[in-house]
């Protein structure tokens, strides 16, 4: 009898240490499923976005970047792109300076939204969902830099967007 008892407790003790295991095993299981899901929406994200140069115009100081949005996803939270110019100066010092998005107009080493357009050549203006780059229409980013830079100069823009989307392009203008 006293075989019995402690054979009973014993198998008590080690289904419950059984259970216990598999109940940590499969909330590790549910932890793994939940970040892998995590990653394909963020990998979809990328893969889903598009950016592609139009234009890039400097007058000293002031640069103008244009960009359209070629892709499927909506880009916005502009003051958490990166921006990265890296240029000459008319001395021929070379520079390279990541500009601090700002919503207003852009003071020294800044960088704003100057206007989203469906058709920037035509100057056509975005009707829907204002300050959102949508797919198909295209943003023109005005960069302030000091000292400024001279149009033959060689300029290189690096813009990366929230999701890890990178532009990067190298112009003279």
């Amino acid at each position: 009898m006293e075989n019995a008892l402690v054979s009973i407790i014993l198998i008590a003790i080690i289904v419950f240490a059984i259970l216990t295991m598999a109940y940590a095993s499969l909330g590790a299981q549910e932890d793994v499923l939940y970040a892998w899901m995590a990653f394909e929406t963020a990998t979809e994200e990328r893969v889903n976005t598009r950016l592609t140069w139009v234009n890039g115009a400097s007058n000293g100081d002031n640069i103008d970047v244009v960009l359209r949005n070629e892709g499927a996803v909506k880009l916005a939270d502009f003051d958490r792109w990166d921006v990265v110019l890296q240029y000459y100066s008319p001395a021929g010092d070379y520079y390279v300076k990541w500009l601090r998005y700002v919503p207003g107009t852009p003071t020294t080493d800044e960088w704003t939204v100057k206007g989203i357009y469906i058709d920037y050549d035509n100057l056509i203006a975005e009707s829907y969902e204002p300050n959102v780059l949508n797919p198909g229409e295209e943003v023109v980013l005005w960069l302030a830099i000091s000292p400024p830079t001279t149009q033959t100069s060689t300029k290189m823009v690096i813009i990366t967007v929230p999701n890890g989307v990178t532009l990067q392009r190298t112009f003279q203008n």
